[in-house]
């Protein structure tokens, strides 16, 4: 079986909808602990653009999971993008495709678009992209575990939960996990999404 096995025990759609929930809602610590420079800049509210509109511009990235977010980096208006690796891609062609939406995003909104790459797989692409490249790269992985848990990083906790950890890591980090959600500073809503990250 593969590691996203696990993705396939319930409806794709719900599966989308709790991913988006789980960045928009978490986007600020999620920038904070792995962009720190990125989020100084953005220090406006983030709003999730709408999943209809963002799937027009990321036909060629169907095979993964696409969020778009407004904000204001420096005061001026921009369209954060993430890409969530979902399946083997080779190199050439992430990049090509990453390239496409964003210029896609671009002429549409008018604004600046940073994309950002989420990769799932151990054996990563993300290395080999050009560190001049504009794209913005992160890498979730079992190594990094006590330190998403000291920084109350709940979008790497979630990822590494539900498409990353085997059953037996599951139940060796379900309650520190479970104790850093409690904690946070969310609403009820907020907190429900994160929940079916760990209950289904």
């Amino acid at each position: 079986m593969g590691k996203f096995a696990d993705a396939e025990k319930m409806p794709k759609d719900m599966t989308q909808v709790w991913l988006r929930d789980l960045f928009t809602t978490n986007i600020q610590n999620f920038l904070k602990v792995f962009f720190p420079k990125l989020h100084q800049q953005c220090t406006h509210s983030f709003t999730q653009i709408a999943p209809k509109t963002i799937s027009r511009f990321t036909l060629s990235l169907n095979d993964g999971m696409n969020i778009g977010l407004k904000t204001k980096r420096n005061g001026e208006d921009v369209i954060i993008f993430i890409h969530v690796i979902m399946s083997k891609i080779s190199y050439f062609e992430l990049v090509e495709r990453i390239q496409y939406t964003k210029q896609s995003l671009q002429k549409h909104f008018y604004h600046p678009t940073i994309p950002i790459v989420v990769d799932l797989n151990e054996n990563t692409l993300i290395d080999e992209i050009d560190e001049e490249s504009d794209i913005l790269t992160v890498q979730i992985m079992k190594s990094e575990i006590d330190n998403y848990l000291s920084n109350g990083n709940i979008v790497a906790l979630a990822l590494l939960n539900k498409y990353i950890f085997n059953e037996d890591e599951r139940e060796k980090y379900c309650f520190d996990i479970f104790r850093k959600v409690v904690q946070m500073q969310a609403d009820l809503r907020e907190k429900h999404s994160l929940y079916q990250f760990f209950l289904t």
